[in-house]
């Protein structure tokens, strides 16, 4: 009897180590990418850390439930994007004051210095107006541009149409183009 108790305790114990160094791979493989995606939410690097390991331990929950239809990052961006959107609906948010903490989105290539300032204002300008967008549309922009999803992959991720998508798509680059023209010409230049 004692054997068969300690028999299970251990199938029990190496299912477990091995739950953990799933989820240890997980997090090795998107953590820094579902940071990133969270905080193009919420615009506050904490609680974007906060979302992440949220979604983390909800994947960790459920990975016995992943079917395999879609890739294990489109799922996990799925996640993620779920518990923003709950943290954003939350009353403790509503609460909270975003910090002015831009994200660094690109490295910087060896450029001129002159070069290298351009462009860090250029890509704060852009990036400072798509945080600018609603959600519907700021979300589409960042798993497009920023993490080079497909179209078919984002209407998976977002639970919507692959046309849905485009329109989204295209609906964001006009109002981008339409602001970021709004702005360079209020400043005489993106300065």
């Amino acid at each position: 009897m004692n054997e068969q108790i300690l028999g299970h305790k251990q199938y029990y114990h190496s299912v477990w180590e091995d739950r953990y160094a799933q989820l240890e791979e997980l997090m090795s493989e998107y953590g820094q990418d579902v940071i990133n995606l969270a905080y193009s939410y919420v615009k506050d690097r904490m609680q974007a850390e906060d979302i992440a390991q949220d979604a983390f331990l909800k994947a960790f929950a459920h990975l016995d439930r992943f079917q395999y239809q879609s890739s294990l990052k489109t799922w996990i961006y799925r996640i993620t994007i779920n518990c923003a959107k709950d943290h954003l609906r939350s009353a403790l948010f509503r609460k909270l004051l975003p910090s002015a903490d831009p994200l660094s989105l690109h490295s910087q290539a060896s450029a001129s210095a002159e070069e290298q300032v351009m462009d860090s204002i250029f890509k704060k300008l852009i990036w400072d107006a798509v945080f600018q967008l609603p959600v519907k549309y700021r979300e589409v922009v960042v798993l497009y541009y920023r993490e080079g999803f497909p179209i078919s992959e984002i209407s998976e991720i977002l639970g919507i149409k692959e046309e849905t998508a485009r329109t989204r798509l295209k609906r964001a680059r006009e109002k981008l183009e339409t602001q970021i023209g709004r702005k360079v010409n209020d400043d005489n230049g993106p300065v």
